[in-house]
């Protein structure tokens, strides 16, 4: 079976079926990640750290040589794990407030989980007034219909960088298609990866770093898979990216 399938214009000609992130299979996968986080022992929290999940904790980290109290907003954070990763690799003061947006289910799983960490908050909606150091987006904006008006309410909390990890772009153009998730038919996006600089230079942020992310299908880190594809729409591999706010 192929995880991509079809080129459309946008998410409304997609074909979509099933309960996609509904589905009890992806809510019992991110239970079981977070459990498995939460059962390393103190002294082995960097032995949770997969070489493409260090960047998130790496930024906390240095901006926390600077600033009293870390704000970070996760947009589609799932549980917490990218939480748990960075407070458990963080060696310094590890003052954080950690705000994650998303589903109902997810929100109420997340709430009982940490419900005596007063530093995790989970939202299923953009929250009002806050103010955040760090938009973090880890493989969800090419989940997102309107990604271009979340970037843009992200960025209405003046954040001083944008983080993303596993991003599905690169020289490609930008496409909606059809990701099969154990019968579900979730609407799914390829971005060209100018689109996204565009956006963001818009919003007066500069890209400061870029990486290529490995991902990992059937157990085996490999290229994307989509030799289904014509070759001008596959993507190699997905990236990371990090912008910062230009003052300028």
């Amino acid at each position: 079976m192929n995880i991509w399938e079809g080129v459309y214009n946008n998410f409304k000609e997609v074909p979509v079926s099933g309960k996609g992130f509904d589905d009890e299979r992806w809510v019992n996968s991110l239970l079981r990640k977070i459990s498995d986080c939460l059962s390393v022992k103190k002294e082995e929290a960097a032995e949770i750290l997969s070489t493409d999940g260090t960047l998130l904790p790496f930024l906390a980290a240095v901006l926390n040589t600077t600033l009293d109290r870390i704000n970070v907003l996760d947009l589609g954070g799932g549980l917490g794990i990218d939480y748990l990763r960075t407070i458990r690799a963080m060696t310094a003061k590890k003052k954080i407030n950690y705000y994650i947006i998303e589903n109902e289910k997810v929100c109420e799983m997340g709430r009982k989980i940490f419900k005596n960490d007063k530093r995790v908050k989970f939202y299923t909606s953009f929250p009002e007034n806050l103010r955040v150091d760090i938009a973090y987006i880890n493989s969800s904006l090419q989940y997102l219909e309107n990604w271009e008006d979340c970037l843009y309410k992200m960025f209405n909390y003046k954040p001083s960088y944008f983080l993303f990890t596993d991003l599905s772009a690169g020289n490609i153009p930008t496409y909606a298609t059809v990701q099969n998730y154990y019968g579900s038919r979730i609407p799914y996006w390829f971005f060209n990866i100018n689109d996204i600089k565009r956006l963001m230079e818009k919003m007066k942020f500069k890209l400061l770093f870029k990486s290529v992310y490995e991902r990992t299908f059937f157990g085996k880190k490999q290229i994307v898979s989509q030799r289904n594809f014509p070759l001008r729409y596959q993507l190699r591999n997905a990236c990371n990216l990090l912008f910062y706010k230009s003052k300028v």
